[in-house]
Order: structure tokens, then sequence, then C-alpha cells
């Protein structure tokens, strides 16, 4: 489990050893995921890895995609 991360978070925990497995940086990631640019993309990322804020549901999809990640891997 991440440090300082609420406890249950499967969520974050799913995209970030989902992200690390693919070998992208968290600020990568979040471009995949539309952001433009490089620091909100990677604040982005970091909060939901953290459980501090949910993932909107445009970015959804196209974080889905980026993983390759079935939508119910990231949905209990």
């Amino acid at each position: 489990m991440l440090e300082n991360n609420p406890a249950g978070n499967r969520f974050g925990e799913t995209i970030r050893a989902a992200r690390q497995s693919k070998g992208l940086s968290q600020a990568q990631l979040g471009m995949l995921c539309g952001y433009e640019n490089r620091k909100t993309a990677e604040n982005t990322v970091q909060f939901w890895e953290y459980g501090t804020k949910p993932v909107p549901i445009d970015r959804l999809r196209r974080l889905c995609a980026a993983l390759d990640l079935p939508l119910d891997a990231l949905i209990p």
C-alpha cells in the first residue's frame, strides 16, 4: 500500500501498479489522459493514486486505455 494512502484505496493502488508496470511516469500517464501541462498531469495522477481527488468521468476512458485496463478493474 502507498504511504499516506488512505486504507482501502484499491483504485489508486491499481492505477499506480498498472502505471509502473507500463513504465510510465505520473506526468506521462496524465498527458495520455489529456492533460497538456506536464506539472498538472503529474499532480493530477498523484491525486488519483493517493485517493485525494476522483478521476473525472471524461478522463476515465482515457485512463483505462492508457493502462490497458478494463473499467471494472478500477471499479470494485
